[in-house]
C-alpha cells in the first residue's frame, strides 16, 4: 500500500473536515486501486471511532481511549506498548495484538487498569505504522506451507512463501535468508513474502557485516541529498 494510517492521519486537520478528493491528492493517489484502498482503510477507521465522516469530509476524532505507543515484544510472548506520551506502558496479551508486530506505532485501548504491582491491559485498536518490511529468516518446510521463520524472536509469527522459494531450503543451516513482506496479516490470512536473497553465515568478515547491516536494515540507504559545498566567508 502507498501510505500508512499514519500518513492519512497525518493530512487531517485537527478541527476541519478534508473533501476525499483532497485525500487522495494529498496522500498522491492517482489510480483506482489506490483510491479504493484509501476507500478501505477510511471505512474501517470509522468503525473504531479514530476518524468520521461528514458532509465536509473526512474528519478526525479525539478520542483519548485510544492511545499512541509503539510495540515491544520479547522472545517469551510479553508484549508491552510504550505510550508516546510517557505515560504507564501497558502489557497486551498475545491475543490482543490484533496482528501488531514488535516495533509497530499502533493505538491502544486500555481494557484493565493498573495496580500497585500491575501494568494497565490493553489491546491493539489500530496499526498506524509498520516497522518491519524486510528480515532474516529461515526457510522451512511445514507439511504443505513453506514458510519463513525470522531470526528475531521477538517477531511471533511465520511468513507463508510462495513454492518456488523452496530452492532456498537449507537443512545444514550454512545460510539464512532475506525476506520481504509482500502482504501484513489480515483476518484470517498470514503474512506472505518472498525470499529476496540468499546470504552465507560462514562467509568471512564481509558476508558478516552484510548479515549485520541487513538486520538493522541498513545496506539500503536512501540516496544522499543534494547539496553544494560553499567556502566559508
Amino acid at each position: 500500500m502507498k501510505f500508512t494510517v499514519a500518513d492519512l492521519l497525518d493530512q487531517l486537520p485537527a478541527e476541519e473536515a478534508l473533501p476525499i478528493a483532497k485525500l487522495e491528492k494529498a496522500l498522491g493517489l492517482s489510480q483506482k486501486a489506490e483510491k479504493q484502498q484509501l476507500r478501505i482503510g477510511v471505512d474501517g477507521l470509522i468503525k473504531i471511532g479514530v476518524v468520521q465522516e461528514v458532509e465536509a469530509g473526512i474528519q478526525r476524532r479525539e478520542d483519548p481511549e485510544l492511545i499512541p505507543a509503539r510495540l515491544r515484544c520479547s522472545s517469551k510472548g510479553f508484549c508491552f506498548a510504550l505510550r508516546e506520551d510517557g505515560g504507564e506502558d501497558i502489557y497486551i496479551r498475545d491475543h490482543q495484538l490484533n496482528h501488531a508486530w514488535n516495533g509497530d506505532r499502533v493505538l491502544v485501548k486500555v481494557t484493565r487498569e493498573g495496580g500497585r504491582r500491575r501494568s494497565p491491559e490493553g489491546g491493539v485498536q489500530c496499526i498506524l505504522e509498520r516497522r518491519t518490511a524486510s528480515l532474516l529468516a529461515q526457510v522451512e518446510q511445514q507439511e504443505s506451507r513453506l514458510v519463513a521463520t525470522p531470526l528475531d524472536d521477538r517477531l511471533l509469527t511465520r511468513i507463508e512463501l510462495p513454492e518456488g522459494d523452496a530452492q532456498h531450503l537449507d537443512p545444514e543451516s550454512n545460510s539464512v535468508v532475506e525476506v520481504l513482506v509482500d502482504r501484513y496479516p489480515v483476518g484470517q490470512f498470514s503474512p506472505q513474502g518472498h525470499v529476496a536473497r540468499q546470504l552465507p553465515v560462514k562467509g568471512g568478515e564481509a558476508a558478516d557485516l552484510d548479515l549485520l547491516l541487513t538486520k538493522h536494515h541498513l545496506h539500503e540507504r536512501a540516496p544522499a541529498p543534494r547539496a553544494t559545498l560553499k567556502a566559508l566567508a
